[in-house]
């Protein structure tokens, strides 16, 4: 058998060396863009996480410095005799009734339960005995993160203005202004006893407000008008923690 000439030995070696080199330089280039698309996904997913914190904070610090500017109205909180927070089982989510049903709420002012299908205006945030939404159509706003300030019909002109200039540090239909100002009536039932302002949220654990089992109802009532009473209140229970949290 003739033997390979040193010619074609070479040819060979030139060859296989060539193909060496062509399969490194794809493999770095595949390593290259592997590297290149890892980096767009943790930029992608960075400036995600960045824009959702961005979004919390912001919404968050809008009703935080919404609530430092309530001092203004009012009396200092340690002087508006107002309870502890009281806080109940809560029942009711989902439970959507026709807007033409009577509900009872037992006479007393409500932080839960069943509610018609419509709610009042979420642009809207001051009523008056004249003007004001059925109980009903108020609890679906506490379903969604919405705090009430109640106040009975016969609290004094001068704190009535306050609570509604109060109010209007909350306008807007966004999620961080859910606040509605509203009248409780004889008609609606009692008032604790020696107490004029209610605050009622509907509370559920942000994390899986679905949770029935974690929802409750909180209670706040006060003896007069105190911005700063109702700031601590909406930094205590804030609109993510509820059953529908947010505008929907």
């Amino acid at each position: 058998m003739a033997k390979k000439s040193p010619d074609r030995k070479a040819e060979r070696a030139q060859r296989q060396a060539q193909a060496a080199a062509v399969l490194a330089e794809q493999r770095a280039a595949e390593r290259r863009r592997n590297l290149a698309l890892g980096l767009v996904a943790a930029v992608v997913l960075g400036l995600v996480v960045t824009a959702a914190l961005t979004f919390f904070k912001d919404n968050e610090k809008t009703t935080e410095v919404a609530g430092a500017s309530l001092t203004e109205f009012g009396v200092p909180a340690a002087q508006a005799q107002c309870a502890p927070t009281v806080t109940k089982p809560a029942k009711g989510n989902g439970e959507h009734r026709p807007d033409s049903e009577e509900l009872d709420y037992g006479g007393s002012v409500p932080a839960f339960g069943p509610h018609y299908n419509t709610w009042a205006p979420f642009a809207r945030k001051f009523y008056t005995v004249a003007d004001r939404p059925r109980l009903g159509n108020l609890v679906h706003n506490l379903e969604h993160g919405y705090t009430v300030v109640w106040y009975a019909e016969d609290l004094p002109t001068d704190q009535v203005a306050d609570l509604k200039k109060l109010s209007a540090k909350f306008a807007g239909a966004n999620n961080a202004n859910m606040v509605i100002v509203a009248p409780w009536t004889a008609e609606d039932g009692t008032m604790e006893a020696g107490k004029q302002i209610a605050l009622t949220h509907w509370s559920a654990d942000p994390d899986d407000p679905a949770d029935k089992a974690t929802q409750e109802g909180v209670w706040q009532y006060c003896g007069q008008v105190s911005g700063e009473a109702i700031g601590k209140f909406l930094k205590a229970h804030p609109w993510r923690e509820s059953p529908e949290p947010g505008i929907q």
